[in-house]
């Protein structure tokens, strides 16, 4: 567009707007919008283009019929800061019309509608392999209906001294009523999930929860030939499993929990995977807490089972059918307790070294 070039500054809209576009349309440029109100308008407040950058501050959108700002690109909340939203019908919040962005991207509290640190996911959006996407403490992601966050790069999600939270639009707990339909909490399944694969290798999460995902029973975080980073986090009330590590996922995952999910807290685990795990928990988890490894055996020439990597610190493994091939070697180090699934065996061809001493 060509309005890069506009200010507008301490001005009022009102009674203004259709409900295609709402009080104020930007189809492009970069204006400059400062301590103005939008209020009472049919639609959104500010309708944004996929091309639109404003650099909007110090707004008060308010009373609109539709969303606080609506279509916003990703990448437009760069130019966002300190902008409040009250009774706007369908939500205070800035909705997103694109799967992913340019660049890489952070969203600091400052940038959402009153600061509050929440972000509505309401497409299932992509974070691509040259791409770094940064949560800063206090975040709330609320996730619409079905939708799910792709890692193809990196997520740097550090809560430490204020947790970072991942859950549904629906889950008034976190961040209040959102989407302004009165009450309502969470249900397993809501959203889907967080997928992560083998470029997605350098991605922290560091104390942020999890809840109400696993749409169709799919786990809340996939990961597939990741070997990323998780400490102090928390999986909870998802549909699924807590976390399924197919491929040759071998993350590291410390002190964590996984509670109240629809699965195994940790599932589809290769046995090489055990060592990058430590002083993890899980409770109410359906079918049992424990970790839930892969039918394949061992692939790596020498593994050793320890206790402190097994949930809830008790040592215990359960396992289904597997193979000790030759040139292979298992250990069980002390104390370790070996659990075999129903009618399941241990095909031992290499080499199985059990000392309890």
């Amino acid at each position: 567009g060509t309005s890069g070039a506009s200010v507008i500054d301490n001005c009022h809209v009102r009674f203004a707007g259709t409900t295609s576009f709402g009080g104020m349309r930007i189809d492009g440029g970069s204006p400059l919008i400062t301590r103005s109100t939008i209020s009472n308008c049919t639609g959104s407040g500010i309708w944004l283009s996929s091309v639109a950058t404003p650099t909007l501050s110090n707004c008060a959108i308010n009373s609109n019929t539709k969303y606080a700002i609506d279509q916003a690109p990703w990448n437009a909340v760069t130019g966002f800061s300190n902008n409040t939203a009250t009774g706007n019908t369908l939500g205070n919040y800035i909705r997103f019309t694109n799967t992913g962005f340019g660049g890489n991207l952070a969203l600091p509290a400052s940038a959402s509608m009153n600061s509050n640190g929440v972000w509505v996911v309401n497409q299932s959006l992509f974070v691509l392999s040259t791409q770094t996407l940064t949560l800063p403490p206090g975040t709330k992601m609320k996730m619409a209906a079905g939708t799910f966050l792709q890692v193809e790069g990196i997520l740097s999600a550090n809560g430490t001294g204020n947790q970072i939270v991942f859950t549904s639009i629906a889950d008034d707990s976190i961040g209040g009523d959102t989407n302004a339909n009165g009450p309502s909490s969470g249900t397993p399944g809501d959203w889907s999930q967080l997928r992560f694969n083998s470029l997605s290798d350098a991605s922290q999460i560091v104390n942020v929860r999890f809840r109400y995902a696993g749409t169709s029973g799919v786990a809340t975080l996939q990961l597939s030939s990741s070997d990323l980073t998780m400490t102090g986090s928390t999986v909870e009330f998802g549909a699924g499993a807590g976390a399924d590590l197919e491929g040759n996922s071998r993350p590291t995952i410390s002190g964590s929990a996984f509670n109240n999910n629809g699965a195994a807290p940790l599932d589809d685990v290769l046995i090489e995977a055990t060592p990058g795990f430590s002083a993890n928990t899980a409770t109410g988890n359906v079918g049992g807490n424990y970790i839930r490894f892969s039918l394949y055996g061992v692939s790596d020439p020498s593994v050793t089972l320890h206790p402190a990597t097994a949930l809830n610190g008790g040592g215990v493994f359960v396992f289904p059918t597997f193979s000790i091939a030759t040139g292979k070697s298992l250990t069980l180090s002390p104390g370790v307790r070996f659990k075999l699934g129903s009618s399941a065996f241990i095909f031992v061809q290499g080499t199985l070294i059990v000392n309890g001493t």
